[in-house]
């Protein structure tokens, strides 16, 4: 079982699994979030080399999927960020771009959309996935494992029972549960709440459950692998990044593009004028840090097209940028900083003897195909 934002601090606070899988150790995890994350996860590989980094990238030689959308600019700035206004936008652009992955637009301005791609066009949780290269899905294809893989559609409690079921009839001999309710709930209510805890505790009751219909069926014990791809950072302050950006004597769209994530800003610069405002403004700043090459390549984070932009400036733990493109306000808690942070590592639990091998999320593609 694959649970979002499951970090080591959160599962040492709330003592989970202790009783179904009292092994453990911590993972290290990768800059960014889940769009860069879960694909290491599934291939071995850093960002740099299966593609997967942040949800939106710029669109190279102007081929975006939301090149249609130029047609509503015309509609009332208040209309913008309407519901239902980019409910038809996120459903029109997936219909026509046979979008299958996960797949939102969250609060990206109009007028920029058709300047961005998007990056997980493809199901990440099916053969092909992350093609050309082969995911952990190839890897059971090829083999002939018989296996059921709930993805990131639907509520954690259906996975669960989906699950069951094909446990239950003896059809498969693996299941991979993706579980994405607690990512969302220490969102809403931070890392400490007790609602964290009981969240845990539910999912430690269905998988023993679980673990004992597979015994009954099979005979055998299966082996469990619990395990993250980040942890959770609760919120300390926010910052209004984007007006500061904006108090620059240059023009958004002419000299610069901006994307602003909820931990991480990515600027692509378009004139000479825009890095020498921007390069010292940033770097004043007290509440995040410009990114080096360096530190950019020692993530594995060096895309020669620059898709992912010219320069990153990331946010210190625990302050956000709100308002930002992911939405208005700021989360009790966010992931999404430096790995280094105490907050940032994922987990592995496990009955089984943990591997020495395995230290880093992207380890976890051996395992799960060994």
């Amino acid at each position: 079982m694959l649970i979002d934002a499951m970090g080591w601090e959160v599962v040492r606070r709330h003592h989970a699994f202790e009783t179904l899988a009292p092994n453990r150790k911590p993972l290290e995890t990768v800059l960014g979030y889940s769009s860069g994350a879960i694909p290491t996860i599934l291939s071995g590989r850093l960002p740099e080399q299966h593609g997967h980094w942040a949800l939106f990238p710029r669109a190279i030689s102007g081929k975006s999927p939301f090149a249609w959308t130029w047609i509503l600019r015309v509609l009332p700035r208040s209309w913008q960020h309407r519901y239902r206004v980019r409910r038809l936008i996120r459903e029109t652009t997936r219909r026509r771009e046979r979008i299958t992955g996960y797949f939102q637009i969250y609060d990206v301005p109009l007028w920029l959309l058709p300047r961005m791609d998007y990056t997980e066009r493809v199901d990440l949780w099916s053969p092909g996935g992350l093609a050309p290269l082969l995911g952990v899905f190839d890897r059971w294809k090829k083999e002939g494992r018989r296996y059921f893989c709930s993805g990131w559609e639907g509520p954690d409690e259906d996975k669960f029972d989906r699950a069951m079921e094909a446990a239950t009839d003896g059809a498969v001999n693996t299941l991979f549960i993706y579980g994405t309710e607690l990512d969302a709930l220490m969102h809403r209510v931070g890392t400490h709440d007790p609602e964290v805890g009981a969240l845990l505790r539910r999912y430690e009751d269905r998988l023993a459950r679980l673990l004992e219909s597979m015994r009954r069926v099979d005979g055998r014990d299966p082996e469990l692998w619990i395990f993250s791809d980040h942890g959770m950072t609760d919120t300390l302050g926010s910052h209004e990044l984007m007006k500061s950006v904006a108090s620059l004597s240059l023009k958004e769209g002419r000299d610069y593009l901006a994307f602003y994530d909820s931990t991480m800003a990515r600027f692509w610069l378009e004139t000479p004028a825009s890095r020498e405002a921007l390069v010292p403004m940033l770097r004043a700043l007290d509440y995040g840090t410009l990114l080096e090459e360096s530190d950019l390549a020692g993530h594995g984070l060096k895309f020669s097209d620059r898709r992912y932009g010219d320069l990153v400036f990331l946010m210190n733990p625990g302050q956000l940028i709100a308002p930002s493109y992911m939405g208005h306000g700021a989360p009790r808690a966010m992931h999404g900083f430096h790995p280094a942070d105490k907050d940032s590592p994922g987990a592995l639990l496990t009955p089984e003897k943990l591997p020495e091998s395995v230290t880093h999320i992207r380890d976890m593609f051996s395992l799960l195909t060994s």
